[in-house]
């Protein structure tokens, strides 16, 4: 693996800062210099500290909204005034099935760190979440205009559309410089750290 160079590396003020927080941290709770010596010498456990650095969850939400399945896909995404629409987003390959108004709540989960399908799908399951569909998705970018120029990346994993190569596509927003697309999302391996995930919880 090629690893980005870090500022850290070559700023030794910076260092000092973040090591004190950490010696603080575990003097705080009773620990000693012989606790933090363990980083050196205990096998794994420079790779937990790391693990829990870079495992920490954001969850945004809940946002209420409603979602109209009486419009169709083209007046859903009308209604989001999108920057530019992929033309494979269509009612062929993502069809939106339901009827009349349904009362919704939205999360947005942000995972710091490359992820998965499967990883957020399982993390969505523990607590009682569903992957948002493309009903969901486009309920944000009309009811949450400005918000959803915020977020580089958001994604529906609840509706995917394969093409005829084989090949699982998604349906995100992607935001550059304010300009907001409606996009296909594909993804070979794992999702980029810059990812947001879009997840539902019907209103009881």
């Amino acid at each position: 693996m090629v690893r980005e160079k870090s500022d850290f590396l070559s700023s030794f003020g910076i260092v000092f800062e973040i090591w004190k927080k950490i010696v603080n941290a575990v003097q705080d709770i009773g620990g000693t210099d012989d606790d933090l010596r363990g980083i050196l010498t205990e096998d794994g456990l420079a790779q937990k500290l790391a693990d829990v650095l870079m495992s920490s969850l954001q969850i945004t939400g809940p946002f209420e909204t409603k979602i109209n399945y009486n419009r169709s896909l083209v007046e859903l995404i009308e209604a989001g005034k999108y920057d530019g629409v992929d033309p494979e987003i269509n009612d062929q390959n993502f069809p939106v099935v339901g009827n009349g108004e349904h009362e919704v709540k939205l999360f947005c989960v942000h995972f710091k760190k490359s992820c998965t399908t499967e990883e957020v799908l399982a993390y969505l399951v523990q607590h009682a979440l569903q992957p948002a569909k493309i009903e969901h998705l486009l309920a944000v970018g009309e009811t949450h205009g400005q918000a959803k120029r915020l977020l580089p990346k958001l994604i529906a994993l609840g509706t995917s559309w394969i093409d005829s190569e084989g090949s699982r596509f998604f349906v995100g927003l992607q935001t550059l410089h304010e300009v907001c697309n409606l996009r296909l999302a594909l993804n070979f391996s794992a999702w980029r750290k810059d990812c947001y995930f879009l997840a539902v919880r019907e209103a009881a």
